[in-house]
């Protein structure tokens, strides 16, 4: 693999995490962070540490900015002279921010001559480097490839597309199921409580019951979602099945005295459905039905 010159500007937990990747897979690495004190382990690791900004653009031909918005990585760059220095490089922000943001970084980038390829990793910072550290990028079909080498010493890295705001989006769509999970989960976890039983077992029958039963849903409604000509035959759970067996949640829960938000929304949610989709019809076939309604 051919080894090159990297730069990281800001070294915070992912940046130090990101620089300590790509020393490992044997590139040479510049890093720059405003405050001093956190290089001094990738510095022992061999990284070059650069007193300014600047310094560190000039050095290499991959620039990633790992600061907490699009907005701190545009005042990092302009204040380095970005006009001037970051011709012909290629910059990778792993950045908070909406699609909008991610898109108007990167007409910045344009404009002082970069290429941007918009990225984010799909894990916690301990994941990276990993065969489970899965990074998303979006920008440029030939500027990714170009690059993915060096890309590829975070872990497996999945191309988007060409559109910036592609990553951020599908950030935040990861962060509205991710969420409305683990909302969920506090309330199942009170309710099982509430009857007494160890959360240590609830989960364990949680993990069992996702990887056979909501990870098949999932896939079910995907291929769904494109499926064209008449509902085929239930096979599994039809969507009245759903709503019936809320009506039995709301009594398990009314019987402990709870009040559980997120359930009712969820089940409200499902009452709605009803409006939409075929009743006596698998669950994932109200999902294009509803989305066409909404």
């Amino acid at each position: 693999m051919k080894k090159e010159n990297v730069s990281i500007i800001g070294l915070g937990v992912l940046g130090r995490v990101v620089a300590m990747a790509l020393l490992r897979a044997g590139h040479r690495v510049h890093v720059w962070n405003r405050t001093p004190g956190k290089d001094a382990a990738l510095l022992a690791a061999g990284a070059y540490i650069a007193s300014e900004p600047v310094q560190a653009l000039n050095e290499s031909e991959v620039i990633y900015v790992v600061v907490k918005s699009y907005e701190v990585a545009r005042e990092v760059l302009a204040a380095a002279g970005a006009d001037g220095v970051l011709s012909s490089r290629v910059v990778v922000p792993l950045c908070s921010g909406t699609p909008a943001q991610a898109k108007a970084f990167a007409e910045f980038c344009t404009a002082c001559g970069a290429r941007c390829l918009d990225g984010m990793p799909m894990c916690y910072p301990d994941g990276l480097g990993t065969a489970e550290g899965l990074t998303v990028y979006a920008g440029d079909a030939s500027v990714f490839q170009a690059v993915e080498h060096v890309l590829a010493a975070l872990g497996p890295v999945r191309y988007l597309g060409s559109e910036p705001g592609a990553v951020n989006a599908l950030t935040a769509a990861l962060c509205v199921f991710n969420r409305g999970a683990l909302a969920s989960f506090f309330e199942a976890a009170r309710l099982v409580e509430a009857y007494g039983m160890e959360l240590g077992a609830f989960l364990a029958t949680l993990r069992h019951g996702y990887r056979c039963n909501v990870d098949a849903v999932l896939e079910r409604t995907v291929s769904a979602a494109s499926r064209t000509g008449e509902v085929p035959p239930a096979e599994y759970a039809t969507l009245a099945a759903h709503v019936d067996a809320a009506a039995c949640d709301r009594e398990t829960v009314a019987a402990c005295g709870l009040r559980l938000p997120v359930m009712e929304q969820t089940q409200r949610f499902f009452d709605e459905l009803i409006r939409f989709g075929d009743a006596q019809a698998d669950v994932e076939h109200a999902y294009r039905p509803w989305t066409k309604a909404n």
